[in-house]
């Protein structure tokens, strides 16, 4: 009787067991918005961040991209978010987006940085850093990409050749920019000349 009972115990914990998975690949196949919110929950970033990113590649929505790169940033990962980041900048509707949803520039420039801190550290010595933050920013003000950017250079590596590209960089782009951005330009100008004298 005893053996009857633990085996009766152990097939139903079995068949619950067995629910579970389908229903858990039913979520993750047809919900993975749903899963991707579940494990942002648990705090489980990078889970819910590869849910998402399946939830963008069957809508194509540029909300679940930009959802998808919120969870990214969360894991610190410099690749994911360098990846994910790379793609929602990259998008050509990403500042209609920003515009449309009232984000705005503040929002646009905050993803932007990001993306370019998370490159920086996986491609440190990429020679096109310095191009892909100008590309980037639109008029150089607190928390663009650009002044962004030269921050995290002088912070880590120090490369010298970055800093000076960056520098012929900024001069070329100053006439473009606002009023306050040049002189914001103007004062980073003058604190790169200085670094580069004492270093």
């Amino acid at each position: 009787m005893k053996k009857l009972v633990m085996k009766t115990i152990g097939i139903t914990v079995a068949s619950i067991f067995a629910v579970l998975l389908i229903i858990y690949g039913i979520m993750a196949l047809g919900f993975p918005k749903n899963l991707a919110s579940f494990y942002d929950g648990l705090g489980k970033n990078k889970s819910a961040t590869n849910f998402m990113a399946k939830a963008y590649e069957r809508s194509g929505d540029i909300s679940d991209l930009d959802q998808t790169c919120v969870y990214a940033i969360k894991t610190g990962d410099n690749g994911l978010i360098a990846e994910y980041l790379g793609k929602l900048v990259g998008n050509d509707g990403f500042k209609d987006y920003c515009n449309a949803t009232d984000k705005g520039v503040e929002y646009y420039n905050f993803m932007a940085s990001k993306y370019i801190v998370g490159y920086y550290h996986v491609n440190s010595t990429d020679g096109d850093i310095v191009d892909k933050a100008f590309l980037l920013t639109d008029d150089y003000r607190n928390g663009s990409c650009a002044y962004t950017l030269i921050r995290t250079i002088i912070g880590g590596n120090k490369d010298k050749e970055a800093i000076n590209l960056f520098k012929e960089k900024l001069n070329s782009a100053m006439p473009n920019y606002s009023q306050q951005s040049k002189i914001l330009a103007e004062n980073d100008l003058a604190f790169i000349n200085e670094y580069l004298n004492n270093h």
